[in-house]
């Protein structure tokens, strides 16, 4: 066996287990970090270009803009309220990531000695 355990790894980088540590990030958390949701799509701006296309943007606390898209393939299946729950799915994802990011970032740069 050539691979690390999650034992083996904790004892060769005791940093390791620092960041097993980590707050768990909630989707209460995501949720309170967000200020506004804002939906755009052909059955909100009528004569438009959108098509399928809907665009969800979540507007957090600190002004950063998340951006999530979907797009159904067949016009005639288009539902303006599925499209909005899909873009929504799209942005939270890519939230997940940033905020998952900068907690591990805050937590790595709170451990590391200059």
């Amino acid at each position: 066996h050539t691979g690390y355990t999650v034992e083996s790894a904790a004892i060769l980088r005791p940093s390791y287990r620092r960041f097993t540590m980590l707050q768990r990030l909630t989707l209460a958390d995501l949720e309170a970090a967000i200020s506004s949701t804002t939906y755009v799509n052909s059955a909100d701006t009528a004569g438009s270009n959108f098509g399928t296309l809907t665009v969800c943007v979540l507007t957090m606390k600190n002004g950063i803009k998340v951006v999530g898209t979907s797009a159904c393939l067949n016009p005639a299946d288009f539902d303006a309220e599925v499209g909005k729950e899909i873009a929504r799915r799209d942005a939270f994802s890519k939230l997940w990531q940033l905020e998952g990011y900068a907690r591990a970032d805050r937590e790595y740069r709170s451990t590391t000695v200059a």
